[in-house]
């Protein structure tokens, strides 16, 4: 119900407040890994986020469907998803609306999750500047704890793959 209610509202508080309670069925109570996990099933997470495309002017809407991605993929153990795109959307979202400490925040969360559960580990943050995105963001909102922690641990995971070194000194984020 809330899958459609996304997809065909043209309210946007009704499209937010349905990516809001979809965030949270995902997170909360004993049935979150469940949603979490239907949703990741059949591209019906990247169906949601490309669902907010008509959206791409109000950063609270494009912040909850961060949300949902970051808070699909938290409870999933061991599963591996196709982000079918989910990762350029999530960086094409932050760079437009830089000014958007939730959705800076839910995209480095959205990230951070794609990167322990998308098929394709290190590609998508390296490409379209993603570090250097994660970055600004994290310098523009020092004082917001989750979104330096969310940055720091994309930054902590990717410092591991030795491929990635020259990217990261580049992006600013070793020395």
């Amino acid at each position: 119900i809330l899958y459609n209610i996304i997809w065909k509202s043209s309210i946007s508080e009704i499209v937010r407040e349905g990516l809001r309670k979809l965030a949270n069925f995902c997170y909360y109570g004993e049935e979150a890994k469940a949603y979490g996990f239907i949703l990741c099933q059949d591209e019906r997470l990247s169906r949601v986020a490309f669902a907010t495309i008509d959206w791409a002017e109000n950063p609270a809407i494009l912040s909850e469907a961060c949300r949902v991605i970051m808070n699909a993929l938290v409870k999933q153990d061991k599963l591996v998803i196709e982000t079918h795109g989910l990762a350029d959307f999530v960086l094409k979202v932050m760079r437009k609306h830089p000014d958007s400490e939730r959705l800076q925040e839910y995209g480095c969360g959205a990230l951070w999750n794609l990167l322990f559960r998308g098929s394709s580990k290190e590609r998508f943050v390296t490409k379209l500047d993603g570090l250097t995105t994660i970055t600004v963001a994290m310098k523009k909102f020092p004082n917001n704890v989750s979104l330096q922690w969310v940055g720091c641990g994309v930054i902590a995971v990717l410092s591991k793959m030795p491929e990635l070194k020259d990217c990261l000194i580049d992006a600013g984020c070793l020395e």
